[in-house]
């Protein structure tokens, strides 16, 4: 065999499957040398990594908005509640992958016939429906409420995710590079015209809506056992709907790897906000999903090409006219997005001090909600401060003021919050702050 013809050959393909396998083996090792955070943290990324892409790999392609994963998911939970007590879990779990399949199969003839909100809104009572049910069938039926799940230690739960966080990846794949891809990617363009080009749309729809529902099902029975019990509201909860859609959007639906890189993202953020701030998280999440939506339409995905064009791309010489304008602006967007990213960040280490001011008996909740609420807010500041540096970077490559201009208006909430934040330091100082701390801790252990 001549490796060199063949490096040659497939060098791109290589490029990429060895950082892929360097990182899979680099997951497939944690549990041996990470502690048990890490293993659980992973273990919410992983889920929402198939979660995610299961999703996108059917409304991303076709434009058919789906708020049924949280039916799936959940369906495959209480697969493992009923029958845990008879099959080995790796069985349960293919075994829930199928359910979620037929369920799919029944859901997708009835409903995907239909185009537009009333498929979206479909899906929605679907998830209420089996909520519903499921409640209603436990009560009259089974005469309680709820289920418990038989507890599986981490290290099962963690290889089995990822397991089926490498299927679904693969899966996804060589789908999209199937026809039944392209048959996707034709009803996501125009469903009328790949319908006279002979495409069955409905079968090709119903088909790939099923088995996105498989690895959801999988993922729902691998995750049932770290909650040890499950009612109707916790396996139907529209998180699972909602916060796999939102991770597509932020890393884009249009490429492989966006979904991925969302749901890493947002599934670090949402174990790390929900133990601090359960009660606001849930509002960082739809600011940031608010500005994404009119920021960044394609997710950061749509970022790449931008870079690619404007930074390394070629300049067309229509394009070239160099006035002061591009570099007025584009040099405004850079140093206003370094202030923005630097005061999202400082923004984010006072949020944790509030935080900790907040957790003590003498502060009211007001305190709390204030520090969950700047959280969101410098997230929210840093990722528009790194959009504010990338636009400076394209406006003076691309010679054009207006991407700068863009970028300059996302960099003005940083001179607000730095500015605040300035006035907040200065009018209680460290000093003062550590008093009242310290007076707070005393009058309560006074108290006790």
């Amino acid at each position: 065999m001549d490796i060199t013809g063949f490096m040659s050959t497939h060098r791109k393909l290589l490029l990429v499957a060895l950082p892929l396998l360097v990182i899979l083996v680099f997951l497939a090792t944690i549990p041996l040398y990470g502690g048990v955070y890490w293993i659980r943290l992973l273990i919410v990324i992983l889920m929402y990594v198939v979660l995610a892409a299961s999703w996108a790999m059917f409304s991303g392609a076709t434009g058919y908005m789906s708020l049924a994963p949280a039916a799936f998911f959940g369906t495959g939970m209480y697969t493992m509640a009923l029958l845990q007590d008879y099959l080995p879990f790796p069985v349960i779990i293919v075994v829930g992958g199928l359910v979620s399949f037929i369920l799919a199969l029944i859901v997708g003839q009835i409903t995907l016939r239909l185009r537009g909100m009333y498929f979206a809104i479909f899906t929605f009572g679907l998830v209420v429906f089996m909520s519903e049910i499921i409640s209603y069938g436990e009560g009259v039926i089974l005469k309680s409420r709820g289920q418990h799940i038989i507890p599986i230690d981490n290290e099962t739960i963690f290889y089995a995710m990822l397991v089926i966080t490498v299927v679904t990846l693969l899966a996804i794949y060589f789908i999209r590079r199937s026809r039944l891809g392209l048959a996707m990617l034709s009803i996501g363009g125009n469903e009328d015209a790949a319908e006279h080009m002979g495409i069955n749309t409905t079968r090709t729809k119903v088909l790939t809506f099923a088995i996105s529902a498989i690895f959801m099902g999988a993922a729902g029975v691998i995750t049932a056992p770290r909650l040890i019990y499950i009612n109707a509201n916790i396996a139907f909860s529209l998180t699972y709907s909602f916060l796999p859609i939102l991770m597509s959007i932020f890393g884009g639906m249009g490429q492989f790897y966006g979904p991925i890189v969302g749901a890493i993202i947002f599934g670090y953020l949402e174990k790390t906000l929900r133990a601090q701030f359960a009660t606001y998280f849930m509002l960082g999440f739809g600011i940031i999903m608010v500005l994404v939506i009119l920021f960044l339409p394609n997710g950061l995905a749509g970022l790449v090409p931008m870079l690619q064009d404007g930074l390394w791309g070629p300049v067309p010489p229509l394009r070239q006219e160099r006035t002061w304008k591009p570099t007025a602006a584009g040099i405004l967007s850079i140093v206003g997005g370094i202030g923005q990213v630097i005061g999202g960040i400082v923004f984010a280490i006072g949020s944790q001090f509030l935080a900790q001011f907040a957790g003590m008996e003498f502060i009211g909740g007001f305190i709390g909600g204030l520090a969950g609420l700047s959280t969101a807010v410098a997230i929210v500041l840093i990722i528009l401060g790194l959009v504010a540096i990338l636009g400076g970077i394209c406006a003076l490559r691309r010679s054009s003021w207006r991407l700068g201009l863009a970028g300059s208006i996302c960099a003005l909430p940083a001179f607000l919050i730095l500015g605040i934040l300035a006035i907040i330091f200065i009018s209680l100082g460290k000093d003062e702050f550590e008093y009242v701390v310290e007076g707070g801790q005393a009058e309560q252990h006074a108290n006790t």
